[in-house]
């Protein structure tokens, strides 16, 4: 236990059981000075010590830790002694006193600032007691928070694995598609390329279609086509002329038509001469012959006929208007005439015309007849 001395010594703050501990110490040690110093009882608190009756002067002074008395004979000598030391006594006891007051203002003192501490502790508890319900709080704050990031966490995780597995089968449709994408274009390639082999083909079927049309045009001319009674067998001509066996009337018809329009072509182109003239009539006249000859082969009579070959040596005249040369067709029962007919042999040799052969042709410049028309008479 500190002494009073540790307490003068020591800045160390104390309890309070240190201190009234060592308050109780030092009372007892200041009873005990002051019994011995009065020989007998002091109550604490007070300077004067309790008087003692002792019946001789004479008795050897009982010793408690401080000096024996001695009796030498004179008691006045003694009294004087004895009164010394209780002056100094009473001077350790005074000081003692004030020690006493110092502590127990000290004692005060640290009351007070104990008790501040005391309340400061109260505060820090309560801090702590607030800050343990905070750090409480922020646990459960923590387990919820650690709940929801779990939460949070395992919806992020499946999402993340939606998401790729979205990502990966996009991929393989990416890729699919591009593949997809590669075939088509080496599609659109090889169908350019087929393409501009088509327009290639087209360009010369186009060129060949003219020279096709350009040829149709020589062998039978667009004119001929709208010749009332001659449409009806375009299609029947057409199946004939690819027939295993042609009608030889049909081939020489077209044969002759041909040569007469490409001659008359030349003719038109002013590059024609004697010879051309020639071919052309020579053609223009066969062709009225095989034609004839092919519609009674196919059931015309004499009076079809020769509407038809009217009509289409109208159409002739018209194309040939301002050549040297036209067409005639003698009438049906008009009387024969040598000067422009010849009559068939298969038939009579006078009377009047029952049919038509061939038609005629004559110099438009004057009645010159170039080719005469072949009649069939009848008396």
């Amino acid at each position: 236990m500190k002494e009073l001395g540790d307490f003068e010594q020591d800045d160390t703050p104390i309890t309070k059981q240190e201190f009234f501990g060592a308050l109780n110490a030092l009372e007892e040690r200041l009873s005990a000075k002051i019994s011995e110093i009065g020989g007998g009882d002091m109550a604490v608190g007070s300077t004067a010590p309790t008087v003692r009756n002792d019946s001789s002067d004479e008795r050897e002074m009982k010793s408690k830790g401080g000096s024996r008395w001695y009796h030498f004979g004179s008691n006045a000598h003694v009294e004087k002694d004895r009164d010394k030391q209780k002056n100094a006594e009473t001077e350790e006891l005074a000081e003692l006193k004030s020690k006493l007051e110092e502590l127990q203002k000290t004692l005060q003192e640290s009351v007070k600032a104990l008790d501040e501490k005391e309340r400061n502790i109260g505060i820090l508890k309560e801090q702590i007691c607030r800050l343990e319900n905070e750090k409480r709080e922020l646990a459960d704050q923590k387990l919820q928070i650690e709940g929801e990031y779990k939460a949070r966490e395992q919806k992020l995780l499946s999402t993340i694995e939606r998401t790729k597995e979205a990502c990966e089968k996009q991929e393989e449709e990416t890729q699919k598609e591009r593949a997809a994408k590669e075939e088509a274009n080496k599609q659109v390639d090889r169908l350019q390329r087929e393409w501009e082999q088509a327009k290639e083909q087209i360009q010369n079927l186009r060129r060949d279609l003219e020279g096709v049309k350009s040829l149709r045009d020589r062998i039978w001319p667009s004119f001929l086509r709208e010749i009332e009674g001659l449409a009806p067998f375009a299609e029947e001509w057409s199946n004939e002329l690819v027939a295993e066996r042609q009608d030889k009337d049909l081939i020489f018809m077209f044969a002759n038509i041909f040569t007469w329009s490409c001659a008359f072509a030349i003719e038109k182109d002013g590059e024609g001469d004697d010879s051309t003239e020639l071919t052309a009539t020579t053609a223009l006249w066969n062709f009225s012959r095989a034609l004839l000859r092919w519609l009674y082969a196919h059931g015309k009579t004499s009076e079809e006929a020769f509407l038809i070959i009217s009509k289409l040596s109208e159409a002739v005249n018209s194309v040939m208007q301002g050549g040297r040369y036209m067409t005639e067709v003698p009438t049906l029962d008009s009387p024969f005439s040598s000067k422009n007919m010849d009559y068939s042999a298969d038939g009579s040799s006078v009377g009047s015309v029952a049919a038509i052969v061939a038609w005629g042709i004559r110099s438009t410049s004057s009645n010159i007849c170039k080719k005469k028309s072949i009649v069939k008479l009848t008396n």
